[in-house]
C-alpha cells in the first residue's frame, strides 16, 4: 500500500496532505469535526512526513490575508 504524505509543522501533522486511492473510503467516511487530521493520526505507520513550517499559516478569510501583509 502506498503511503500518505502530509505536512509537519508546530509539532502537529496536517494539511497539505496527499492520500492514495486506498484511503478514499476512509476520507469519505469522516463525519463531524474529526476531519482528515484524525485519519493521519490513526494511520501513523502509513505516513511520509514532510517538514513544512509555512503550512502553519492559516488563511480562512480576508482579514487573515490582510494580517500577512502587515
Amino acid at each position: 500500500m502506498r503511503r500518505i504524505c502530509c505536512a509537519h509543522y508546530k509539532d502537529t501533522l496536517g494539511i497539505p496532505a496527499i492520500f492514495p486511492r486506498p484511503f478514499y473510503p476512509n476520507l469519505l467516511g469522516l463525519r463531524g469535526d474529526r476531519g482528515a487530521k484524525a485519519l493521519l493520526q490513526d494511520q501513523a505507520a502509513e505516513l511520509q512526513v514532510c517538514a513544512l513550517a509555512e503550512a502553519a499559516v492559516d488563511v480562512d478569510c480576508p482579514p487573515d490575508l490582510d494580517s500577512l501583509h502587515s
